[in-house]
Parts: structure tokens; C-alpha cells; sequence
């Protein structure tokens, strides 16, 4: 009997052991994941270049849009305002695809699409921050999501040629698609990109 009372005094510690040790690990992974992951940056002041263009100085830039009768990108040139620096031209080019063409050629970046930011880091790679909004008014095909990315990317190797990558994302995340179809959670090397798919 006492034997018995033994060895189920053993059992009830034991159990009482691993459940402890499995609260515990479970306590542990839940508050230590995060909810949400951390913004891929921190956005920082820009710096102001030496010879900041004076008011009215114009720049160049060429835009690629879609031609109605062949479904390529065709460029199409445009004065804008000249900006302080590369990151603010990729947003003042973005903005230009978004506005559409003067030319009856297709943006197949849709009115009213702007970036939350844009940066340009030591390794020419280029963040480029839609908002969540954004996403929505992308036609949801894979058509669709390489024409957008093909107008950014082809724009901005002509506009902004030391740029090698780009890394989409959204609400300051890392985006892993914009419409469902392509995978985007890695860096986008531009010219392999443009390779494949023109």
C-alpha cells in the first residue's frame, strides 16, 4: 500500500513537474513573439545636399507607360521640378507614373498612388513604402502587379541608373505580395527583374 501511495506521490510530482516546465515555455514563446513585427526602418531626417536646387530649376525625367496597341513600355519625357536628392526624385517620378501619361500611352500605376516614404541605402538599394490603401487599387492579376512593378523599376534605372534593388513595402513592413500574385519579400534585383519579364 505504501508502495503504491509511493509511486503515486511520484506520478502527481512529475506531472506537476512537466506542466510546470510546459507553462513556462509556453508563458515564454507567447510574450516573447511579438504581435507585430518592427517597420524595416526608422524614417530619418533627410539631409540637406550643399547646392540645393534654387526655386524653379527644372529636371528631366523620363516615364515608362504601357502603349495601347502593343502593351510594352514606351518612355515618355516630362520637366519636374528638380529635387534635393535620389530619394525624392524616386517619389517626384512616382508620383509623375501615378499622374499618367501626356501622350494617350497607360500608366499601369493607378491615379492616387503615393508613397509613404522612400529611401536609398549605402548598398543602392531603394525602399520604396506604399501605404496599405495603396494595395487596393492595384487590379488584382499577376497581368497587372508585374506591369506596376515594370513602370517603377523601369523608371527608376533610367531616372536613378546606381539604384540596383528595390524592396517593396507596405505600412513600413516587408511586403510579401501587393495583389496576391507575386511574391515580393525579398530585394528585387532590377535588372533580372526587367530581364525576365520584358
Amino acid at each position: 500500500m505504501r508502495r503504491e501511495e509511493g509511486k503515486l506521490n511520484r506520478l502527481i510530482i512529475t506531472v506537476f513537474v512537466l506542466a510546470a516546465a510546459l507553462s513556462t515555455l509556453l508563458a515564454f514563446l507567447i510574450f516573447r513573439s511579438p504581435k507585430r513585427s518592427e517597420p524595416v526602418y526608422q524614417i530619418q531626417a533627410e539631409l540637406t545636399p550643399e547646392n540645393p536646387p534654387s526655386e524653379g530649376e527644372r529636371m528631366r525625367v523620363r516615364l515608362y507607360f504601357l502603349s495601347p496597341s502593343t502593351g510594352n513600355l514606351e518612355m515618355e519625357e516630362r520637366l519636374i521640378p528638380a529635387q534635393r536628392n535620389p530619394a525624392e526624385t524616386a517619389r517626384a517620378i512616382i508620383n509623375e507614373l501615378s499622374a499618367g501619361s501626356r501622350k494617350g500611352l497607360i500608366s499601369p500605376v493607378p491615379p492616387g498612388i503615393t508613397l509613404r516614404a522612400v529611401f536609398i541605402d549605402r548598398s543602392n538599394r531603394i525602399y520604396l513604402d506604399f501605404p496599405s490603401s495603396a494595395t487596393l487599387k492595384i487590379p488584382r492579376s499577376p497581368e497587372s502587379e508585374i506591369e506596376f512593378l515594370s513602370a517603377i523599376l523601369s523608371t527608376i534605372k533610367v531616372n536613378l541608373p546606381r539604384v540596383r534593388e528595390a524592396q517593396i513595402l507596405v505600412d513600413g513592413h516587408n511586403a510579401e505580395t501587393l495583389t496576391g500574385c507575386l511574391d515580393l519579400s525579398l530585394p528585387i534585383p532590377i535588372d533580372d527583374f526587367l530581364r525576365e519579364v520584358l
